[in-house]
């Protein structure tokens, strides 16, 4: 077990050892030590060449680590759940400690797919196309977890949407998909390592933006899950051809990206990179809706 920060280790060699070369001693540690200067609980001493800094009063020196750190040095007295609570404990803010050690997932859920959660060690079946009917989505807790089985279960073929648009309103049955799971932009790495994982028994599928930051979220979850595919809807090259849709802006801001994405060789890949760099822009997923319209009107 290591202490909790530089501050909590140089506070425990200080204890026990007795000192410590002040060389190591960074300017921020310091002013934090500065209290315990003024009371003479620390002092400086010249040994050969150089000081070290000598804990003068024991007693003073533990009062103020248990002040600065009520769960201990390594945070062995700490019996709280989660990131932020854990951080407030230890170090009085919830910031100290970054990130949570959990997110919300939102999923609609079709047909016959099958959503099974593991929740304080209870394996529980959920009803989820009744739930998408009923109130239009499911949300699920992703914990980080050391066993991948602790994670949702689900049976179906899987869409990682990017946009709560397209997620929400789109006929999924249309593409054959029976689970859709809104990324909201982004995907955390907690997210991709689940829908890469073993827990998704189902044909997995990205929606995202055609065009550069679209590609590369497809991109890392091809990384670690093979059979991820990109949709590619046979139309798509007329919409690259309209100038209502076509938005330069979104291969101009991330224009980067593409030669990384290149190297990848994946034919849904190429593909679209050759229509942004043959038309001089991208296109936003939404116009997957318009096709939903056109079904719906004929």
């Amino acid at each position: 077990m290591q202490p909790l920060n530089p501050l909590a280790n140089l506070l425990h060699q200080l204890l026990t050892t007795g000192e410590v070369v002040r060389s190591k001693i960074s300017a921020r540690a310091n002013k934090d030590l500065v209290t315990l200067f003024d009371l003479g609980a620390l002092r400086e001493e010249r040994r050969g060449g150089g000081w070290v800094v000598m804990v003068a009063n024991q007693e003073s020196v533990r009062r103020f680590v248990d002040r600065k750190f009520p769960s201990g040095l390594f945070g062995e007295n700490d019996t709280s759940e989660g990131r932020r609570t854990q951080s407030l404990n230890r170090f009085g803010d919830t910031k100290s400690m970054p990130g949570l050690d959990f997110e919300f997932v939102l999923l609609r859920v079709f047909g016959d797919a099958q959503v099974t959660t593991n929740i304080s060690n209870s394996t529980i079946k959920i009803d989820a196309p009744e739930i998408t009917r009923q109130t239009g989505c499911v949300a699920l807790t992703l914990q980080d977890t050391g066993d991948i089985t602790d994670l949702p279960l689900i049976h179906g073929n899987v869409a990682t949407v990017e946009g709560p648009e397209l997620f929400y309103r789109f006929d999924w049955a249309s593409v054959d998909v029976s689970v859709a799971i809104l990324t909201d932009g982004r995907m955390s790495e907690r997210l991709v390592n689940w829908v890469a994982s073993s827990m998704i028994n189902g044909h997995l599928t990205h929606f995202g933006d055609y065009d550069p930051v679209g590609l590369d979220e497809y991109r890392r979850l091809k990384e670690q899950a093979s059979r991820a595919s990109f949709f590619l809807p046979v139309n798509l090259e007329s919409y690259f051809k309209e100038n209502r849709f076509l938005k330069p802006a979104l291969m101009d801001k991330s224009s980067a990206l593409l030669p990384r994405l290149a190297e990848t060789k994946d034919l849904s890949i190429l593909t679209v990179i050759d229509l942004m760099q043959r038309y001089g822009g991208g296109v936003e997923q939404e116009v997957l809706l318009l096709d939903n319209l056109r079904l719906a009107e004929m």
